[in-house]
């Protein structure tokens, strides 16, 4: 059985999004309802919370994300979409041009820019590990790879051009949270 740390969230690709011209709020759905990342059951609507996402430009938009409930272990999660990246203010995809080392144009602190490129790399090499050991459990690559000079984080950048969402998309449906400061905001 997996197990997964609290807040629990089941990150999504395909989704239907609206925006609400009276709150100007956008509202997002998956496609299906998802699978608990605990048990695997298919989990049942509960309720929708705000979520807000700081652009580049530290402009920020609101969401109204949803919330299912497993009837089976009880427990709630938050269906977030992969532009969000998990506990931080900041889009997936600026964080993801900070960490490439690109701040230009960027309007978050120089200290926060600071912490995402440490964070990255104090947790980069775990996460090469993880990674490469999801490829070989669900692919059986295990031949490919010894005695090669495999990169997995630079296969996935080859791969997608959102690999930062790609990769924490990875690590949050295998429950292997990535720690980061919580930044706790109340919705308007």
């Amino acid at each position: 059985m997996l197990r997964c740390f609290p807040p629990y969230m089941v990150m999504i690709t395909h989704f239907n999004s609206y925006l609400n011209k009276d709150t100007g709020k956008i509202y997002i759905s998956g496609n299906k309802y998802p699978l608990c990342p605990k048990c695997g059951k298919v989990m049942a609507f509960r309720d929708t919370c705000n979520r807000h996402g700081l652009d580049k430009d530290a402009r920020c938009q609101w969401y109204v994300l949803r919330r299912f409930a497993c009837g089976d272990c009880n427990n709630i999660h938050r269906e977030i979409p992969d532009f969000l990246f998990p506990y931080k203010h900041y889009n997936a995809d600026v964080i993801q041009t900070v960490i490439e080392g690109n701040t230009d144009g960027i309007a978050a602190d120089e200290s926060t820019m600071r912490h995402w490129q440490k964070q990255w790399q104090k947790q980069e090499t775990r996460i090469r590990l993880v990674l490469t050991a999801l490829l070989i459990k669900i692919n059986n690559e295990t031949q490919k790879l010894i005695g090669t000079r495999f990169d997995i984080i630079i296969f996935i950048k080859r791969k997608h051009s959102r690999w930062l969402a790609f990769v924490i998309k990875v690590l949050t449906l295998g429950c292997f949270p990535i720690y980061t400061q919580f930044a706790f905001c109340h919705s308007p």
